[in-house]
């Protein structure tokens, strides 16, 4: 079958609309939890002074951002499978980056819990303050790496509504980016670009 034909019968089945307003309004509902979230701990001092809350403030805006960007891209798709190219790749690299940013950080906090109920007098050696800062900071550069590695020209992370989901459009790169998660698309970045221009305005 071929790309147009996927996409056409995909953008006819009854419930696809109704499936991306669900998945927008469910962003919404995150993101407005993830704000929660990142509001009880920055006003409550008592959770602030613990390793494992400041790495969940840095792990809700992470995930606030990466929620936005799905539904910007649904929202963009709802009702044509075209996005505009420009704002896909911009979105697509702010989606990767923060996934970047984020799983590490999940790693982190799971090994602080581990460490707090193991080695009970080892958690301020681990995790104390500064070392809890440096940390988040290792994470967050590593999100911004993936996003400029996004926006470099060799490699794009981008919505594709056919499948519906992001995926690189290098095979190669996203065998160093992705670990496993998403797809990939074989085309090379510039002429996945031009193709979905043409598309776009024609």
């Amino acid at each position: 079958m071929s790309e147009s034909n996927s996409t056409e019968n995909f953008y006819n089945w009854p419930y696809r609309q109704a499936f991306f307003i669900f998945n927008i309004v469910a962003g919404f509902l995150f993101v407005i939890m993830h704000a929660q979230m990142i509001s009880v701990i920055v006003q409550t001092r008592s959770l602030r002074s613990m390793a494992g809350y400041r790495f969940m403030v840095h792990i809700s805006a992470v995930d606030l951002v990466n929620c936005i960007t799905q539904i910007v891209a649904q929202m963009c798709t709802l009702n044509t499978p075209y996005m505009n190219p420009l704002i896909n790749e911009i979105n697509g690299a702010i989606f990767q980056g923060t996934w970047a940013a984020d799983y590490p950080m999940t790693l982190i906090i799971a090994l602080n819990r581990v460490v707090a109920v193991m080695l009970p007098f080892k958690v301020g050696v681990l995790f104390g303050e500064n070392l809890t800062y440096v940390y988040i900071a290792a994470c967050l550069v590593f999100g911004g790496l993936n996003t400029a590695a996004c926006l470099s020209g060799e490699l794009a992370c981008v919505w594709i509504a056919e499948i519906p989901s992001f995926a690189f459009t290098n095979q190669f790169a996203a065998a160093s980016f992705n670990f496993g998660r998403g797809r990939v698309c074989s085309c090379p970045r510039q002429e996945y670009i031009s193709r979905k221009q043409k598309e776009l305005y024609e």
